[in-house]
C-alpha cells in the first residue's frame, strides 16, 4: 500500500465513523429512534447512531438458532428490572439517582454476579442465586458507589455484619476509617439491609439510627438494623456515610457530590 492509498483509507474510515455515530447537539435530547438514526445516552452524553442491521423481531422469536439471544434478552431483561429496583431502594443513601454512567455500571455488576448461577439453566439464571456463590459474593463484597475524592476508605474489611442479628460489629476506630475535609464538621453512618423483589418499589430498605461521628469521637461498638421479617431469597447489608455541617445544634448533609459514600458489606 503506498502512502496516498494508506491515507484515503484512514479517511473513509474515518468518515464511516463519522456517519454511524454522531454527538447531538442542542436543548433538546432525543431518545429513541428517528428515521435512520437512533440515539441515545452513552456516558452521559447524547449520541447518535444510524439505525438497521441485525435480526428482525420475528426472526429471533421464532428462529431455533436464535434461542440464546432470546434467553439472554430474558435474563438480560429480568437484571435490568431489578437494577431499577435496586436503585430506587439506595435513592435516599446517595446524592443523586441520576450519577454518571451508575446505571451502567450497575447493569455490569449484576450481569456478572447472575452469569455465576450455577444451579439454573442458560435463560433462567438468577441474580439471588449468583449472589449465593463464592465468586458472586466474591463481586459484591466492597462494592462502591461514592463521589469523587471522597476521602473514604474501603470499611468492608474493617466490619463484620451478622445476619442472624442483623447486627454490624467495627473493627478499627473512626480516626483509622474516617477523614474530615475542611468544611466538614462530622459524618453520618448508617447501616442497611436491602431486600430485592420485596415491597411495592420491588426493593424494600430497612436503616439503622444513624450515628454522627466528630473528629476524635468514638464509633459505637455495634449498630443493629431494625429488620421485622427477611421475604426474599437474598439480602444485602449496606453502609451509607455523608459529610455534614453543624447547622442549629445539630447535624445536615453537605450538597455535594463528593460527600458521600455507599458500600456492599454483607451478602445474605
Amino acid at each position: 500500500m503506498t502512502n496516498r492509498e494508506g491515507i484515503t483509507s484512514k479517511i473513509l474510515i474515518r468518515n464511516l465513523i463519522s456517519n454511524s455515530m454522531a454527538k447531538v447537539k442542542g436543548i433538546i435530547q432525543l431518545i429513541g429512534t428517528v428515521g435512520d438514526r437512533n440515539y441515545y445516552m452513552r456516558k452521559g452524553k447524547n449520541v447518535s447512531r444510524k439505525a438497521g442491521g441485525g435480526f428482525d423481531g420475528e426472526a429471533i422469536k421464532t428462529l431455533p438458532s436464535m434461542e440464546k439471544v432470546r434467553n439472554n434478552g430474558t435474563e438480560m431483561g429480568n437484571v435490568s428490572r431489578l437494577v431499577k429496583y435496586f436503585k430506587l431502594g439506595i435513592a435516599p443513601l446517595l446524592f443523586s439517582n441520576k450519577l454518571p454512567e451508575l446505571h451502567g455500571r450497575l447493569m455490569s455488576l449484576f450481569l456478572n454476579v447472575k452469569n455465576e448461577d450455577v444451579v439454573a439453566e442458560r435463560g433462567q439464571r438468577t441474580f439471588a442465586n449468583g449472589a449465593g456463590s463464592v465468586a458472586g459474593r466474591k463481586l459484591l463484597l466492597g462494592y462502591t458507589i461514592a463521589g469523587a475524592k471522597t476521602g473514604f476508605r474501603s470499611l468492608q474489611s474493617q466490619v463484620h455484619f451478622d445476619w442472624a442479628t442483623f447486627t454490624l460489629t467495627f473493627r478499627g476506630s473512626s480516626e483509622v476509617l474516617f477523614t474530615f475535609p475542611k468544611g466538614v464538621d462530622a459524618i453520618s453512618f448508617q447501616v442497611g439491609v436491602l431486600q430485592l423483589g420485596a415491597g411495592e418499589t420491588g426493593c424494600l430498605l430497612t436503616l439503622s439510627e444513624t450515628v454522627f461521628i466528630t473528629k476524635g469521637g468514638v464509633l459505637p461498638e455495634q449498630l443493629v438494623v431494625p429488620v421485622e421479617e427477611v421475604v426474599t431469597e437474598r439480602c444485602l447489608a449496606v453502609v451509607s456515610l455523608h459529610h455534614c455541617k453543624s447547622v442549629g445544634g445539630g447535624y445536615e448533609r453537605v450538597a455535594l457530590k463528593s460527600g458521600f459514600y455507599f458500600e456492599v458489606v454483607g451478602v445474605s
